[in-house]
């Protein structure tokens, strides 16, 4: 019998007990035999491959072959794998102020168009659960979509104003998974049939009088680049506006200032314009009606319980008239309940654009929490007039977007590849490690539950990663992110940051700088993983005037984040077959950590698009070069939580 090759105990030129593994191949290259005992290669549209065989087959006596690419890191439960036992550039160019309609400055860039790095026809990760948060006009916002808006074209988007919050300070407080959720309430209704898959986006103001300098152009820009990079389009055609309380009532503020502007943006006309229990007088449902006054195709629809949280209120009946609701409807069935109605439900009659204005029994807003808890979007009793958010969200939604046809095969379809590009060089292969052999990482970490804190320049990368990127069970720390939170206190490992933390001081002898990343918790020669897919973009030595010499790779991922695995050892460089241009996959190993002087870490800094080099931040500086730095504590502490 010849001698024993590879980790896997293979018996090479001895085939009477042959160990299996299966390796999948990339979606439109050849497959990839990662080790010698590689017997079955399955995926991949070459013809060397079984699956790109038969699909060959089919083809050639006139079927057709869709398929999804799946990679195995996306399943819940892994498939079973047999075995046997640095420098900087130059100062970045400052960004010029936002022009009305395009991303504020700093905000994250639209990526290619790709699929998402799941590989599915429903979304998966942060965006569609509790939503991901980004910044706007120095706050932080949140958008949430469902799951079915992944790859499912342009969607309708909502947009959420709150209202008085100069006290309470909430973020995003209709998006919160700690208190209302509109996200989770219309997920409910979008998995019954009753509305179609849409996106829900909230900006945030720690203000008393709201939303005087909102631009709705720039946040639905803002909102477009948030989601640019998990395959998640807006339809601007389908964009609403809804504000609670003090949203409306003011003039050229929030509500006022929307209507002002006849309730359009970007030269897009809304589709509604939604009333929350703001100021019900006769005064301002006049100011709502004479700024649409010239719009022919956006509705307008007001729920009230009374007062609207104002002193003044002006009675249902002529907020009706003034809002040209002057008619006697009703309840439109099932998504409104005419036992929710207190006096009457009136309308223009179903004229377009439509007019509705309904006062709700506040009693009878209670009775309703069963359901939104059930949902998952209602964890505590928030009075009733911050229930009307909630109420406003379970009747529009079915009335204004209904369930469509195509709804009922959204998440199910299987989405066409393209064809590979016989012109491109194949893919290199990984020559040193081995895939079934990298070591899971250690128990997730759920964090200290307190909101990491915003930067008012460097906005938080989004969090897009699969993989938690050190790869070792047995540390003592875990996955413990080192953050400031949003109360001014560190977290991370014990009591404190140990000054690892995004932005911590690094005193340099008269070349002081701020650290640009965060050290993960690493033991010498752990390996590191990629946290999603993408491409090499460079590798360098990261102290090459210092001695122990660590390097850096730099890899643009396939979400539009670029990452510095950092401090590595350069040697597992060479290893792992990482240059530029290689093509890696979630979870592939791509590094070690490296050995420093006092300890040894894996440093993680993220990048918008297009960024090729680690940027120092010179603190004399770094008001400049924040803009071209992403903060990675959302993207970090995402992955301590759900990472694989």
């Amino acid at each position: 019998m010849a001698d024993p090759k590879g980790i896997a105990g293979e018996v090479e030129g001895d085939y009477s007990i042959v160990k299996i593994q299966l390796a999948g191949g990339g979606k439109d290259d050849k497959p990839q035999r990662p080790t010698k005992g590689t017997q079955v290669v399955w995926g991949g549209t070459d013809l060397s491959s079984p699956w790109g065989h038969l699909a060959a087959l089919i083809e050639k006596a006139g079927g057709s072959v869709n398929y999804t690419y799946l990679h195995a890191a996306d399943l819940k439960t892994p498939l079973l794998v047999v075995t046997d036992e640095g420098d900087a550039p130059e100062d970045a160019q400052a960004d010029a102020p936002a022009e009305e309609g395009k991303p504020a400055a700093g905000a994250p860039q639209p990526a290619p168009h790709a699929p998402h790095s799941t590989g599915g026809a429903e979304g998966h990760g942060p965006l569609f659960d509790a939503g991901i948060d980004f910044k706007f006009d120095g706050n932080t916002a949140r958008v949430w979509a469902h799951p079915h808006a992944f790859l499912a074209g342009p969607r309708p988007l909502v947009v959420v104003l709150h209202g008085i919050n100069g006290k309470l300070r909430q973020k995003h407080p209709s998006l919160d998974e700690h208190g209302v959720h509109v996200g989770k309430l219309t997920g409910t209704l979008v998995e019954a049939g009753r509305v179609t898959p849409v996106l829900i986006a909230a900006p945030t103001e720690f203000s008393d009088g709201p939303w005087r300098n909102f631009y709705l152009a720039r946040f639905v820009a803002a909102v477009k680049a948030a989601v640019a990079a998990q395959s998640v389009e807006i339809d601007d055609d389908q964009v609403s506006v809804v504000g609670h309380s003090g949203a409306g009532g003011t003039r050229g503020a929030g509500l006022n200032k929307v209507a002002e502007a006849g309730a359009a943006f970007a030269g897009h006309n809304l589709k509604v314009f939604g009333i929350a229990d703001t100021c019900i007088t006769s005064e301002n449902a006049k100011a709502y009606a004479d700024g649409l006054k010239e719009n022919k195709t956006t509705a307008i629809y007001a729920l009230h319980k009374g007062t609207g949280g104002w002193v003044a209120y002006g009675g249902s009946q002529s907020f009706a008239r003034a809002l040209g609701a002057g008619e006697i409807g009703k309840a439109t069935e099932p998504a409104e309940d005419a036992q929710d109605v207190d006096d009457n439900v009136y309308d223009n009659g179903g004229k377009t654009p439509l007019r509705v204005s309904i006062r709700i029994k506040v009693a009878r807003l209670a009775p309703h929490h069963k359901e939104w808890k059930e949902a998952g979007g209602y964890h505590g009793d928030v009075g009733a007039h911050n229930d009307m958010v909630p109420m406003w969200f379970w009747w529009a939604m079915p009335r204004f977007y209904p369930s469509v046809e195509s709804d009922q095969h959204a998440g199910l379809k299987p989405h066409e590849q393209p064809a590979p590009d016989p012109s491109e060089p194949p893919q290199p292969l990984v020559t040193g490690g081995e895939w079934a052999n990298v070591p899971p990482a250690a128990a997730p970490w759920a964090g200290p539950g307190v909101d990491p804190k915003p930067n008012g320049t460097a906005i938080f990368a989004p969090p897009s990663g699969l993989f938690w990127p050190v790869r070792n069970p047995k540390s003592s720390y875990g996955r413990a992110v080192s953050y400031l939170g949003s109360d001014n206190k560190g977290y991370g490992f014990g009591k404190g940051t140990s000054d690892r933390h995004f932005l911590a001081g690094r005193p340099a002898g008269g070349n002081e700088r701020f650290h640009a990343g965060i050290d993960i918790y690493g033991d010498h020669h752990d390996i590191i993983v990629a946290c999603e897919a993408g491409v090499v973009v460079n590798e360098y030595l990261f102290y090459p005037k210092e001695n122990p010499l660590v390097s850096c790779l730099i890899v643009q991922h396939d979400s539009g984040v670029v990452i510095n695995y950092g401090e590595v050892e350069p040697a597992s460089l060479k290893k792992y077959g990482m240059k530029k241009g290689v093509r890696v996959q979630p979870g592939q190993p791509i590094a070690e950590v490296g050995r420093m002087v006092h300890d040894s870490m894996l440093h993680f800094e993220t990048y918008p698009s297009g960024q090729t080099r680690n940027i120092s931040l010179k603190q004399d500086k770094a008001d400049a070069l924040l803009r071209s730095i992403y903060n990675p504590t959302q993207y970090l502490l995402a992955l301590a939580a759900t990472g694989k």
